[in-house]
């Protein structure tokens, strides 16, 4: 080190080197020493040395460079991985530094060398310093180890290890005549490779004797492995279905009992949360919502664990819903008591004709309940108030009859029963008011070949006129999934959404996503539709005399 900065050593028994607070210098390490170059050719007075005869990349030194005064520093770090017979040699040339300020590094393999920079000494690391150059060389001791497993992350292996020692053949070092090795169990003599299965760090002691009988300095190195998978436990949401008006937490925990847990992350429909965060059904759009939990160690190993909920509007769950966004004020104005008392109405007539098993009555009288919700939107209704209730009539229409009243302002989504298709509306799809059905095809048509998933009809009229919608202004999305069974002989990338122009299949453009065994095409207009593999077309060569 060359500037006006300490350096500071710790092993991972907390044995320091470098300055102490008394004034003097500790050089707890063994085998480490701490000195000041004096000598003709070496830097200035500020520069410091520090070495550690047995140090290897495998031991998790901690390194503190502390800022001794104004300017900049120049640092070299020298440390083998003798496991890997490498030595890295890293280089930080001109490091701005000040008085107090902190650089900081845990050496150990997957760092890159970088250190975390806490300029001002607050002891919060808010930057970091990558270093001007890493290079590497390959070493050859009297005594060479080589670790032979699966390489996970941080030095860890995630399988047993197999270590195997060997003498150098340098000619410029005496020969070795013996090896041995302590693993533990006091010293034994070397005689084939041996096998690391246990769990955690292991430490490792290996020398040689030379042919004279003296001995080679002992080296040793940290075996760890770690064959386990963090533990992750989704303790809340306990239930599977939620209502409108109800609220949920959600909670989880993690562990590792071998190298520890490196992160854990956990996210909501995609959007990250954290442990013990609570959730509001009214706010979220009726269906399934999914929780993933996932939790990697310093290992390397990585495990999720997913849940899904449902959020479940029913007509009894809209009534509930009204009444709350009335009591927030996002019914509001003039006349709003009487809209609240106009939309209970119809919610109970709904109820009454669905108590009835008149399904279809029950989906008409909501169908008019999103009219006026949209009717009232901006005058007495907010639009994240109208939202929660349009998409909540239109998820008890769903399952009542397979139809939804598409909104002009917020779209829509209708899904088949059975979840294999889904069809998607945009704000802006539609001008007005209309009602899109769905209705799985049993009718035998012409096929070309075997459809991949279900064979379906989607339909679109009028609110006010029952007369049908014979284009969208938006392009309306058509989601199929299928089954790994249904693809069987099928090439997957030629799937294509085809409709029926009441002669043949048309062909519509479509996305694959073989991950997720679905295809998706924007269409403009209903008819019958169906997933098909397009037809190949062969090109003959062209030869031009």
């Amino acid at each position: 080190m060359a500037s006006p900065a300490e350096v500071h050593i710790y092993d991972q028994q907390g044995r320091h080197v470098g300055p102490n607070e008394q004034g003097g210098t500790d050089t707890e390490i063994p085998g480490s020493a701490y000195w000041t170059p004096i000598v003709a050719g070496e830097p200035e007075a500020d520069a410091r040395r520090v070495s550690i005869r047995t140090a290897d990349l495998s031991h998790n030194y901690r390194l503190r460079l502390i800022g001794t005064g104004e300017g900049s520093f120049d640092f070299f770090l020298e440390i083998p991985d003798r496991s890997t017979g490498t030595l890295y040699q890293t280089t930080y040339v001109s490091v701005p530094v000040s008085s107090g300020a902190e650089f900081a590094l845990t050496l150990e393999r997957g760092t890159g060398f970088v250190l975390a920079a806490d300029a001002d000494g607050d002891g919060i690391f808010e930057g970091q310093v990558a270093p001007s150059g890493v290079f590497t060389r390959a070493i050859d001791l009297p005594v060479n180890l080589t670790l032979t497993g699966t390489a996970g992350e941080n030095g860890w292996y995630v399988s047993d290890v197999t270590a195997t020692l060997s003498a150098s053949t340098r000619p410029d070092l005496p020969p070795i005549v013996g090896l041995e090795y302590d693993l533990g169990a006091g010293w034994q003599p070397y005689q084939a490779p041996m096998l690391i299965t246990q769990e955690g760090t292991r430490t490792l002691h290996y020398r040689g004797t030379f042919a004279d009988g003296s001995q080679d300095v002992t080296q040793w190195v940290n075996v760890r492995v770690d064959k386990t998978l963090p533990v992750v436990t989704i303790t809340q949401p306990s239930a599977i279905t939620y209502t409108l008006c109800s609220t949920f937490s959600v909670e989880y925990e993690a562990y590792d009992a071998v190298s520890g847990l490196e992160t854990i992350t956990a996210t909501f429909d995609g959007e990250v949360i954290t442990s013990g965060q609570t959730f509001d059904a009214l706010f979220l759009a009726p269906g399934p919502h999914e929780i993933v939990v996932t939790a990697q160690d310093r290992g390397g190993w990585v495990t999720t664990e997913t849940r899904t909920i449902e959020v479940e509007a029913t007509i009894t769950g809209l009534i509930c819903a009204k009444h709350r966004l009335y009591d927030m004020g996002w019914i509001y104005g003039p006349g709003a008591h009487g809209i609240v008392n106009s939309l209970d109405a119809k919610l109970e007539a709904a109820q009454r004709a669905y108590d009835r098993g008149q399904r279809h009555t029950a989906a008409n009288i909501l169908n008019a309940f999103v009219h006026e919700v949209e009717a009232q939107t901006g005058k007495h209704i907010t639009a994240e108030a109208a939202a929660i209730l349009i998409r909540g009539a239109q998820y008890v229409t769903n399952r009542l009859a397979q139809q939804i009243a598409v909104s002009p302002g917020f779209g829509g989504k209708l899904r088949a029963a059975d979840g294999m298709v889904s069809v998607e509306f945009a704000p802006g799809a539609v001008a007005e008011l209309a009602v899109a059905s769905y209705r799985p095809v049993t009718e035998a048509l012409t096929m070309p070949r075997n459809p991949v998933g279900p064979v379906f009809e989607l339909s679109a009229t009028w609110y006010s006129s029952d007369a049908p919608v014979g284009s969208f202004l938006q392009p309306v999305t058509v989601t199929v999934r299928y089954d790994e069974d249904d693809v069987a002989g099928v090439s997957e990338s030629r799937l294509a959404l085809h409709y029926w122009d009441g002669s043949g299949w048309v062909e519509v453009s479509t996305v694959v996503e073989e991950s997720q065994n679905q295809a998706a095409a924007e269409v403009d207009h209903f008819t019958i539709y169906a997933l098909l593999e397009r037809r190949h077309t062969v090109y003959l060569p062209l030869v031009i005399r």
